[in-house]
């Protein structure tokens, strides 16, 4: 009896594998998937649905991705899933006959943080197509109940058979709540908050109020003779928020910084866009002084209190360093501003060709 039950489980099994592995052919079968002359992907066999439909069993739900699959240009199907992780809408709700709302979060790559935020797009259905432009984004192949079946234009000429499940209210809900962030409106006026909580002293030091930081032996045995490589620069706004896009995009007359500190003094290296190359770019020598997990130097800069915190160092490890960074004073308020800044620990190799290149005296520019 025994012998027959694992004959029986070991044949279920072997069923269960042939009608996994025959899944796409049936698809493919059952919509028969071509393109035309320009590139566009259509079913042959598309059941579609009607405006009437689309308003009743699309429109008002939210809508979460189960599956999707490459659509090859001979149109069959790709046996193994889509994978964009992080980066395709996978949840979304047809607020409207017109909006269309998706869920979507972005991580901080060099922090972890992650913001929950919704997009608003409008669009237009027409003959089971829902356009965002001039191209539709999903063409509606069949609905059976709370499930939806359709092409979708995932990328540049590329599409996807996707699978999609009717959310239910309490789902929907959910989502609203935790992405109550606007990308457009909200994100733009209030910045992007992470999880080291920056405010503003009395004398317009950004400082952290979950810092861990680093002690006086940890500067000297693994922060100091190195050479160090930044990755990303962000604004951190009054509110103590950081602004969303990289404070160096389309900015004019300044550049990335690299710095070196030994056990005298801070070196930076600093590019301008605001001089002709072979000449923009560039060093300054700071004296410096240690303390509170912050390398302080005194600028020569018009402010009440010289001595500012060049680096306020927030992590540390063998390859990145995660600090708040002094970029400069605004020059209608006359107000310190600081940045949260990810570096790299360079190579001795890298560290010698940025000394090579950076070879203007930034403190002899008149």
């Amino acid at each position: 009896m025994k012998k027959i039950f694992l004959a029986l489980l070991a044949l279920a099994v072997m069923v269960g594998c042939s009608d996994n592995l025959d899944w796409p052919s049936k698809i493919e079968q059952k919509y028969n998937f071509a393109f035309d002359a320009e590139g566009v992907c259509y079913s042959k066999n598309i059941e579609g649905i009607t405006h009437a439909e689309f308003a009743e069993k699309v429109v008002g739900y939210g809508w979460k991705m189960l599956s999707g699959f490459v659509i090859f240009e001979n149109g069959q199907v790709s046996k193994e899933e889509l994978q964009l992780d992080g980066i395709y809408i996978s949840k979304c709700y047809f607020e409207t006959e017109k909006i269309f709302k998706h869920f979507h979060s972005h991580t901080m790559s060099f922090t972890g943080d992650r913001l929950y935020v919704y997009r608003n797009k409008d669009y237009v259905f027409d003959d089971s197509k829902i356009y965002f432009g001039d191209d539709y984004t999903y063409l509606i192949l069949s609905i059976k109940e709370d499930t939806m079946e359709c092409i979708w234009l995932y990328g540049r000429d590329r599409y996807a058979f996707v699978t999609m499940k009717r959310m239910t209210q309490e789902e929907l809900n959910a989502h609203l709540q935790k992405h109550s962030l606007d990308y457009d409106v909200d994100i733009p006026a209030l910045g992007r908050p992470t999880s080291y909580d920056f405010r503003f002293n009395s004398e317009g030091e950004c400082y952290s109020q979950n810092l861990n930081g680093i002690d006086a032996n940890t500067f000297v045995n693994e922060l100091q003779n190195s050479g160090w490589k930044q990755l990303e620069l962000y604004k951190i706004m009054d509110n103590g928020n950081v602004e969303f896009a990289n404070y160096w995009d389309d900015r004019i007359g300044g550049g990335s910084r690299h710095f070196y500190v030994d056990g005298t003094a801070l070196t930076q290296y600093i590019s301008s866009s605001a001089y002709p190359p072979g000449e923009d770019k560039g060093y300054c020598n700071y004296d410096y002084t240690f303390e509170d997990s912050a390398i302080r130097i005194n600028t020569t800069m018009n402010i009440e209190n010289n001595n500012i915190p060049m680096y306020r160092i927030l992590k540390l490890n063998v390859d990145y360093l995660i600090c708040i960074e002094f970029i400069g004073v605004s020059g209608d308020e006359n107000k310190k501003v600081f940045g949260l800044a990810a570096y790299k620990r360079m190579t001795p190799e890298e560290l010698e060709k940025v000394q090579q290149t950076y070879t203007r005296n930034w403190s002899e520019v008149e």
